[in-house]
Parts: C-alpha cells; structure tokens; sequence
C-alpha cells in the first residue's frame, strides 16, 4: 500500500549523487481484479484460476496434500472469497522485512518446540514426574534449538524481540502450569502429534480433498481429545456454536475450524462414535488455557458427520462453481479487515473504502 522506507530513501537521497536521475510515479490494479459488481471486488473464474484451485483440491502426493484445502483456508473463503482467492489462488505473500518477530513465527517456534518435547513420549501416560522431570528439563535447549530454525540470526536479545523471548517463556510457564495440575487429575496418554488427517467429497463429478494437520491427538478418560494450539488471542465465545444456523457462515472461525477437525478424523476412524471425540483449543495467552468445543446446534448434536457434510459440500459446490467469482466480502466489519493483507487492494474501491471506515 505504500513505498518502503528504502525507496523512500532512493527518492530523496539519490538526485543528490546524480542529478540525471528521474523517478516516475505510477498507481496501478489489476484489470481482472477491477469491481465486477455493486458488492466490491471480484476475481473470475478463469480457466487459470480454475486450474490453480483444482491443484488445492486435488493435491497429487502426500506433500501436496499438505496444501490441500484445509480448516483455515476453508474459513477464510467463508469470511471472504476475494482474501481466498488472493492468499490461495495467487498466492500472494506478505513479504514485508519486520525488525519485530511476527505472531505467526512465535505460533510456529511454539508449535515446533511442544512437537519436538512430546513426540518420543506418544502413547505414554503424561505424569507430573515425566513432565517436571523429563520434558519441562529439556525445554530451554528445545526452544532454543528451534529458534535457530526458524531464524537464521536468532532472537536478539533488544527491543521487541526481547519482550516477545520473554512472552515465549511465559507462554511455556503457563502452558506446563495448567498440563501438571490436568496430570494430576485426568488420565491422558498422547496418540498423535501432528498429524495429517483427509478425506475426499464428490461434487458434481469432481473429488475434492480437505485436508488438515491436528496439532494433538489425546486420550483422556476414555475420551479422544482433539487440541488445537493458539498463541494469539481466544475467548470461550470463539468456541460457541448456537442452537440455530443455516450453514458454516454463522459458526465461529475457531469453532468451524474444531469442528472439521473433528469431522476429518471420524472419517479416518469411522468406528469411533461423534460424542467420543472433545475437541478444545489449548490457549497459552491465557491462564485458563483448554477452552471447550460447546455446540448447541441439535443437527450437529444429533447427526454430525451428516449435517457437516452437508455444510462442506454447499461451499464446495459454491467455490467450484465456474459462474460465481470470487468476491469480496462488503459485509464484513472493521474486526474482521483491518489486520488483513489486503486491505489496502479493497481501499480502492467503494466498499473496500467503506469497510476501512468502518460503516
């Protein structure tokens, strides 16, 4: 949306050194992506674009499978087809050099370092003398070990970066805090850690693959406990899903996205009976820490692997549909944009200008 500091720095700095230099100006967008509709920006279906969005769901390979349609992709074209269509269709990146560790790397090192602390233990019971005395040891050299992956010069030890070490080790206290206290209470044993779960629909003649890693398989008292990891912000309305909706759209993000969660490993273990399965969201940012899937919805109560099925195939046979782009979303509001990459592209229209004012 605007110049980097750099080009600014190229336009007032080098006339200096040569005055033969001239800078033009230009203020320019995609044709294709040009409003197409009273609604805002929209995207057609091209061949091109059909092609790339047939590759997402119909990955070849286990690796590609790990870019097949997934719980987060899947939301984000509930929230907005046209953010879809840019973050996984053009695949578009926010390639911006921050001096600050952005929030997604600290969920990365977070996720990474539990993957690496847990996974010689799976199938084991957690106990408070393995986790003080085994795990908990071991989790500064884990850590550190694992920053140095995911940064090449590490995580200085000045400014923001300072304070977001420190928020990681208080991340990591809270977290082994509230898994003691759950050892000494529950029976839990770790089935899996990251792990890939897919299952395929048919939609009008055509397979397309969800697919989605689960960051924890538990048993717990006799329950399987599906955990989703978050190191950014959660609250117990996030995981309500009420009593009357017409379809994913009025569900939650973070509800929908434990909710397909749940419905891809019932269809990896179709012996396994709906109410056996508690999904949760473990929050680091906070001292309560595990918040609970709550569904009041009688449909998915009742018939959950029917009634979301039948959730999945609507947007299916919407996102394939070749006669209805992909548009932007005017309905959201100002919480749902601001933070998202794109909105500077949605300012240059109408409803895009409405959506960062607010109305």
């Amino acid at each position: 949306g605007e110049p980097s500091r750099f080009l600014l720095q190229l336009k007032h700095e080098l006339r200096k050194l040569n005055p033969k230099i001239r800078f033009f100006e230009e203020t320019f967008l995609n044709k294709t992506l040009k409003a197409a509709s009273p609604n805002g920006l929209s995207a057609p279906k091209t061949d091109e674009v059909m092609a790339k969005l047939m590759r997402k769901l119909q990955p070849q390979g286990t690796e590609n499978l790990r870019k097949a349609l997934a719980p987060t992709s899947l939301s984000c074209y509930i929230q907005c087809p046209f953010k879809f269509f840019m973050k996984y269709i053009m695949e578009i990146k926010d390639n911006r050099i921050d001096e600050e560790v952005q929030s997604n790397v600290i969920g990365n090192i977070v996720h990474k370092t539990l993957e690496t602390l847990y996974k010689n233990h799976c199938g084991t019971v957690i106990s408070k003398a393995m986790l003080t005395q085994v795990i908990q040891p071991s989790l500064n050299h884990t850590l550190q070990s694992v920053i140095e992956q995911e940064l090449a010069q590490g995580l200085p030890d000045v400014g923001f970066n300072y304070l977001n070490r420190l928020n990681i080790n208080k991340l990591f206290d809270r977290y082994f805090l509230f898994e003691t206290k759950e050892a000494e209470t529950h029976e839990i044993s770790i089935v899996d850690l990251e792990k890939l779960h897919s299952t395929t629909l048919e939609i009008n003649g055509m397979p397309c693959t969800i697919a989605g890693t689960i960051d924890r398989i538990d048993h717990c008292d006799g329950l399987v406990r599906i955990i989703d990891y978050k190191t950014n912000h959660v609250n117990a309305d996030d995981l309500k899903v009420k009593d009357k909706i017409n379809g994913m759209e009025d569900i939650p993000k973070k509800a929908m996205q434990l909710l397909i969660y749940k419905y891809l490993y019932l269809s990896s273990h179709p012996e396994a009976h709906p109410d056996s399965i508690s999904p949760s969201i473990f929050g680091l940012k906070y001292e309560q820490v595990k918040y609970d899937l709550e569904v009041k919805n009688q449909d998915l109560n009742e018939h959950f692997m029917e009634t979301m099925e039948g959730f999945l195939r609507r947007i299916l046979m919407e996102m394939t549909d070749r006669n209805i782009p992909f548009l932007q979303n005017a309905d959201s509001k100002r919480d749902k944009c601001k933070f998202c990459d794109f909105r500077t592209i949605c300012a240059n229209t109408e409803a895009g200008s409405a959506l960062e004012d607010g109305r």
